[in-house]
């Protein structure tokens, strides 16, 4: 009776240790198989006037096998001035174009120390996104340093040749209305005329 109870508890950890395998094999597998690159690193911090906005794209790459990786994306540090329009992303095997918009906003105000921006990818699991994660797989660390300048407000900019077509054709649509209006006045003016000579009288002659 022993034997077999512990017979049955050898093959429950068996299975144990093969599942557990098998899923830090896929993790490995997961993680070894994207990379991220940015533009802006430790050593190479970004710059921005006060008040800017700027969208900094972080480049997704799945080189390595011949599956798919969903990513999420989390930021870690930097809330106050990068947001993300999405947080998960399907990276194509053999595909190296993936790109993750950054919205990078600096106030005003900006504090001269700099921001701090940590933006963290993890794999999760097919089918799953959003809720199985096999644990942090690469991260981004930039910081973001705001300049003496002051962003301005962007201003529409005509061409001359939309200026001069947009004035000619607000001048013909003025002269257009003109002889509406001088038609109409004409128009009622010969009413009135043939009116008054339809109530004058005509004499009888003797």
């Amino acid at each position: 009776m022993d034997y077999k109870i512990s017979s049955t508890l050898n093959e429950i950890m068996k299975t144990k240790i093969i599942f557990l395998a098998l899923v830090i094999l896929i993790s490995v597998n997961l993680v070894s198989s994207f990379g991220v690159s940015s533009p802006y690193w430790k050593g190479n911090p970004l710059k921005m006037a006060r008040g800017e906005t700027r969208i900094v794209n972080l480049n997704l790459q799945n080189n390595v096998g011949d599956q798919d990786v969903t990513v999420k994306v989390e930021i870690e540090e930097g809330h106050e001035i990068v947001s993300l329009s999405r947080d998960t992303y399907r990276v194509r095997a053999k595909s190296l174009d993936t790109m993750v918009p950054v919205k990078v906003k600096i106030p005003v105000n900006a504090s001269e120390e700099g921001y701090r921006v940590i933006i963290n990818f993890h794999t999760v699991a097919p089918g799953e996104e959003g809720t199985v994660s096999f644990g942090k797989a690469m991260q981004v660390g930039f910081m973001v340093f705001p300049t003496e300048e002051i962003a301005e407000t962007p201003q529409l900019k005509l061409n001359p040749w939309i200026i001069g077509i947009m004035i000619v054709i607000i001048i013909i649509i003025v002269i257009v209305i003109i002889i509406i209006i001088l038609k109409k006045k004409k128009k009622e003016s010969e009413q009135q005329k043939n009116q008054k000579n339809k109530q004058i009288p005509q004499t009888n002659k003797v």
